[in-house]
C-alpha cells in the first residue's frame, strides 16, 4: 500500500513538473496583456473639481482654420482686437483630445446634450491665460440647474480659486471662491428674462489683473443681455485657468463652443 502511495505521488510530480514546463513555453511565446485606460471622469462637485492645470495640445482638430471664423458681433462691443483660435460645432462627435465628459454626455442633433445628474460635467483639454475667452450658445430645460466656471488651484487648499456662473429658475448669479472661502454669489443685472428651450449665447473672457466679464444673449435679439464685470484682485492674475459646464439636473444643450484671443477690454 505504501509503495502504492508512492508511485501515485511519484506519476502526480511528473506530470506537475510536465504543466510547469508547458506554460513556461508558452507563457514566452504569449504577448502581455495590453493595458485599457478608463476614460470617465470622476463625478462632479461644483467649484470643487481639481481640472488639469496643463495645457493639452489637440491632436484631433473638428473645425475649420481659424482665420476663417469670424469673431462673434456681440464680443466686439466689449473687448477690442478679438480672434477667434478655435471653434467646435459639435457635427460629429465629441474628440476625447479635446474634451474630458463622463456620462450622459453625447452628441444629439450637431450640439451636445448634458443630462444633468450629480453635477454632470464636461470641459475642454485646453486650459486660458488672460486676454483669453469663450463663447458658446446654450438652451436648457425647464428646472434645469447647471454652472459654467473657470477655475485654478487644487479644490480645499489655500491657492484654490474659481469664478463661476450660476443658473437656477432662469436666474443667473456669480458665484466665487478663493481658497476654502467662498466671496458668495451677485444676481448678474441686465434686461434679458430667461426661459427654458431657447437659444442663447454667454461670453465670459479673462482680463488681466484679476478681473472677469460675462455677457449673456439672446442671438434672435442682441439688444438685451445680462452684463457682469468684476474685478476680483491682482492676486487673481497670470493663473492658468480651466474652464467647465457642470449640470445637476434637466438637461443642457451646447453648441458652437468658441476660444477667443483678445488684445484689451473697452
Amino acid at each position: 500500500m505504501r509503495k502504492e502511495n508512492q508511485r501515485v505521488k511519484s506519476s502526480t510530480s511528473a506530470l506537475f513538473a510536465f504543466l510547469i514546463l508547458g506554460m513556461y513555453l508558452l507563457g514566452g511565446c504569449t504577448p502581455a496583456p495590453s493595458t485599457l485606460i478608463s476614460t470617465q471622469t470622476s463625478t462632479f462637485v461644483p467649484t470643487k473639481t481639481t481640472l488639469p492645470t496643463s495645457t493639452v495640445t489637440p491632436t484631433e482638430t473638428p473645425v475649420p482654420p481659424a482665420a476663417t471664423v469670424s469673431a462673434p458681433d456681440k464680443s466686439l462691443e466689449y473687448l477690442n482686437g478679438v480672434e477667434v483660435v478655435f471653434l467646435d460645432t459639435f457635427d460629429e462627435r465629441l474628440h476625447r483630445g479635446l474634451w474630458h465628459f463622463g456620462a450622459r454626455v453625447q452628441v444629439k442633433n450637431g450640439a451636445v446634450e448634458i443630462t444633468g445628474k450629480d453635477w454632470n460635467t464636461i470641459y475642454p483639454s485646453q486650459s486660458y491665460t488672460e486676454r483669453s475667452g469663450i463663447v458658446f450658445d446654450f438652451s436648457y430645460t425647464k428646472g434645469a440647474i447647471f454652472e459654467t466656471y473657470i477655475s485654478d488651484g487644487e479644490w480645499n487648499t489655500a491657492g484654490y480659486k474659481t469664478f463661476g456662473i450660476y443658473f437656477e429658475k432662469n436666474l443667473v448669479r456669480t458665484n466665487a471662491w478663493s481658497g476654502i472661502t467662498s466671496l458668495g454669489g451677485e444676481f448678474i443685472p441686465g434686461d434679458l428674462a430667461l426661459k427654458p428651450d431657447t437659444d442663447y449665447s454667454l461670453l465670459i473672457a479673462i482680463i488681466p489683473d484679476g478681473e472677469f466679464l460675462v455677457v449673456v444673449w439672446r442671438p434672435s435679439d442682441p439688444s438685451k443681455t445680462l452684463y457682469y464685470r468684476e474685478q476680483i484682485g491682482k492676486n487673481w492674475s497670470n493663473l492658468f485657468w480651466n474652464f467647465g459646464i457642470a449640470v445637476d439636473s434637466g438637461t443642457f444643450k451646447l453648441d458652437n463652443f468658441r476660444e477667443l484671443k483678445f488684445d484689451s477690454a473697452k
